[in-house]
């Protein structure tokens, strides 16, 4: 689904990529938290202290994606489904895994365990916050863990909509797949239903920009967008692994060979042979 990015680093055997969207991403929230976010709760600091504190949030932001997106690869891995790259981009982050995972119980751990690390940072951060200002911490220091700890508990719960790529749509599949033994039935209906919420999305966001909520009202469009080719493409690739499964290269090849004289001009070649 993805470009291949720039590479980051290697975690074992999972490349942690930088899709391009993401420096835009970053920039754009690095610039909100320090001209808008932190100057309304902190409102004494300097614009140097600000930016600092704006590229810290962002960054740590980031980290909390890597590492919720790490969860997912390392129980992928356990329960047998490789997963080669992290990648970060426009929307947040995913971890793609080579193949389904093996039955429905493992998808569902797979799936839960991303919001379930996003919980347990954001409980953290809000220790370390309360701890922070308990010691007479700076109020922007403090404003940086609140944010991250917000920030996680957000991630958390927005995974949770039961829509593809979401591990919400992971665990709404799980459970349909657990019901009716039938992956591809589940991965139907999970599509239809991610299909819903995307279109909800974009309409919201619709409303958003005729009721004057300007390029805010571009981000649920986006997003819904997103969710639905992200969605068809889940649905997709099921149908493809249903139809050549169990086929061999004899069932699908083609025996009668076509050649033609190297010295036919293409538009001979393109009138006498493909065409016809």
């Amino acid at each position: 689904m993805w470009g291949r990015g720039v590479r980051l680093l290697r975690l074992g055997k999972i490349d942690l990529r930088l899709d391009m969207s993401w420096f835009f991403i970053a920039a754009l929230l690095t610039w909100s938290l320090a001209a808008g976010y932190f100057p309304s709760l902190v409102s004494e600091s300097d614009p140097a202290q600000l930016l600092l504190a704006a590229l810290i949030a962002m960054l740590g932001l980031f980290g909390s994606l890597i590492l919720h997106e790490l969860a997912h690869a390392v129980v992928a891995q356990r329960e047998g489904v490789p997963v080669c790259t992290i990648t970060l981009f426009l929307f947040g982050g995913v971890a793609e895994m080579r193949n389904e995972p093996p039955n429905a119980a493992a998808e569902l751990r797979i799936a839960l365990v991303g919001p379930l690390a996003s919980l347990v940072l954001s409980v953290l951060a809000f220790g370390l916050a309360a701890a922070a200002r308990g010691m007479g911490a700076p109020d922007l220091g403090v404003a940086v863990l609140r944010y991250l700890a917000l920030a996680n508990l957000v991630l958390a719960v927005f995974n949770m909509l039961p829509a593809f790529p979401l591990d919400g749509g992971r665990v709404f599949r799980a459970m349909l797949w657990r019901r009716s033994r039938d992956l591809s039935a589940a991965t139907r209906r999970a599509a239809q239903v991610s299909a819903a919420i995307a279109y909800g999305m974009m309409a919201l966001g619709v409303v958003q920009i005729l009721t004057g909520g300007g390029a805010l009202g571009l981000w649920p469009v986006l997003l819904g967008l997103f969710i639905l080719v992200a969605g068809r493409s889940a649905q997709s690739r099921i149908e493809m692994r249903d139809a050549l499964a169990g086929r061999s290269v004899a069932e699908v090849m083609r025996r009668e060979v076509v050649a033609v004289d190297p010295g036919m001009t293409l538009q001979s070649l393109v009138d006498e042979v493909i065409l016809t």
